[in-house]
């Protein structure tokens, strides 16, 4: 289990929801680049780091996508069970850099 050294919210763009967008923040670390698209009944999710490699990462409550990683993680924090099309906006997405 890694331990969090930073933890930033990732402000999701405002807006409607669509089934194929694409956004970007900035965080401590440098820019990160989100593209969200809804394919097979479930949000997809593909992240480019600050230095260009890109990840795919789970939209599930809860779960810490890339623990294995050396660098970040992100999760979907919720109360929601499951995060379905129209409750993506409901949730907070951080990004956390490890120790």
């Amino acid at each position: 289990m890694q331990t969090v050294k930073i933890k930033e919210r990732v402000p999701f763009p405002n807006g409607d929801l669509s089934e194929n967008f694409q956004f970007s923040c900035s965080a401590q670390a440098g820019v990160f680049s989100f593209h969200f698209k809804w394919l097979n009944d479930r949000w997809n999710l593909w992240v480019t780091l600050p230095d260009g490699e890109v990840r795919q990462a789970g939209v599930l409550p809860g779960v810490t996508s890339w623990s294995e990683a050396k660098n970040y993680g992100l999760i979907f924090e919720t109360n929601l069970p499951v995060i379905d099309y129209n409750s993506l906006f409901l949730t907070e997405l951080y990004i956390l850099t490890w120790l």
